[in-house]
């Protein structure tokens, strides 16, 4: 029924704008009601006395000096922490990754497995293996993850982690659209990611704001924002500029709207993903296919918003392979990149200038993609992430 409902919305283009009216609306109306919540909540600890609080101390870091961290570490995409981060994070640790009991990659989702809810089969999991390194003598001296309320059942969890004193890490990449969610009546915890407060000692966060959140919930909060692996996009100098524009991402919505004025306005676009005539790639070619183009397209939108923006890995996955990135005007972006290293856009007709304007320029097509690799090299890899962070934390 549902998908007959969602085949009938795009096949009537009223139809299936105003659903993306509505849905952009309610998403924009839930992230206003979290931040005027927080705006007006005071925050009664600093960062610094709430990362004691948590164990992160002087002697706790002093503790860690001269050893190499053990890790454990819960992920959720194999194409996204395959593709540098956990690369990077087993140059700083003995690294241990969850994986599902038929040996795949990620948690559970939030469903039934035969019967089991995967939040159960998560905390089975997640204790087993743990205990398992604590008695191999190698108990992790931090706990990384991206989850959600929904991940665990996090009472077992939050007892098991006080009885090991153990120290859990989450990442979090969309607080913007996801902090809070529509949670039943009988649940004790959110099933947005706020609902791992009682179990997590540090939160980074992709969007920065939502830090201020997590440090009015009395729980360690930093901007820890996205990045990419020299190890996976680099410049290729002798693959041949092939596509004058590339973009990958699935089709819909927005996505399709931009890619498709874009395309009626005389600029040649090539697409990847699904619903695109050119297909989906496998994730290890997507570096190649951004050598093989002159300019990167990113859209920083979410969902079916035109004007509501999060991060977006391609964000540092483009200008790290050498390609002139033109995406949209995330703030957050004008804190990382400068004007002469990435181009930002907010409507369409600016895409369109922006995107002619540099194919028509090619010295400062290649300026522009020269400046945002620079930037991307040295301030936006995951081994920098993670060097900082641990510095942070004294480690």
């Amino acid at each position: 029924m549902i998908r007959n409902i969602k085949s009938a919305l795009k096949k009537n283009k009223c139809l299936y704008d105003l659903n993306a009216f509505i849905k952009c609306k309610v998403l924009k109306k839930e992230y206003k009601k979290v931040s005027t919540y927080y705006k007006t909540k005071e925050q009664a600890y600093s960062l610094k006395a709430l990362l004691v609080q948590k164990g992160f101390t002087q002697s706790w870091a002093e503790g860690l000096k001269g050893k190499k961290l053990v890790v454990y570490y819960i992920g959720a995409s194999e194409a996204q922490d395959k593709t540098g981060f956990l690369q990077a994070l087993v140059k700083f640790a003995d690294v241990t990754c969850f994986y599902k009991e038929d040996g795949s990659y990620g948690q559970y989702e939030n469903k039934h497995y035969n019967g089991i809810l995967g939040e159960t089969l998560n905390t089975r999991k997640v204790i087993e293996e743990i205990e398992n390194l604590i008695s191999n003598n190698r108990k992790p001296d931090l706990i990384f993850m991206q989850a959600w309320g929904h991940s665990f059942e996090l009472d077992p969890l939050i007892e098991f982690k006080q009885r090991h004193s153990l120290k859990f890490i989450n990442i979090g990449l969309d607080e913007r659209l996801n902090y809070w969610v529509k949670t039943p009546n009988e649940r004790q915890y959110n099933l947005g990611i706020s609902g791992l407060i009682p179990l997590v000692d540090l939160m980074l966060v992709a969007n920065p704001e939502t830090a201020d959140w997590y440090l009015k919930e009395n729980t360690p909060a930093l901007w820890f924002s996205m990045a990419s692996s020299l190890d996976f996009y680099h410049p290729i100098p002798s693959v041949t500029k092939k596509y004058d524009v590339g973009f990958i991402g699935n089709k819909y919505g927005y996505r399709e709207e931009l890619v498709m004025s874009l395309i009626k306005a005389g600029i040649r676009v090539e697409a990847r993903g699904s619903g695109w005539e050119g297909g989906t790639i496998p994730f290890e070619e997507n570096n190649l296919f951004f050598n093989e183009c002159k300019i990167v397209l990113g859209i920083g939108t979410v969902g079916h918003c035109k004007d509501f923006y999060t991060q977006k890995l391609r964000d540092f996955d483009a200008p790290l392979s050498g390609a002139a990135y033109v995406t949209h005007n995330n703030p957050d972006l004008l804190q990382l990149y400068t004007p002469d290293e990435i181009i930002v856009c907010d409507t369409i007709d600016d895409f369109i200038r922006n995107i002619k304007e540099l194919l028509q320029n090619d010295a400062k097509r290649i300026a522009l993609a020269q400046k945002g690799f620079e930037k991307a090299k040295d301030q936006h890899t995951y081994e920098k992430r993670l060097s900082d962070l641990l510095t942070f934390l004294g480690v």
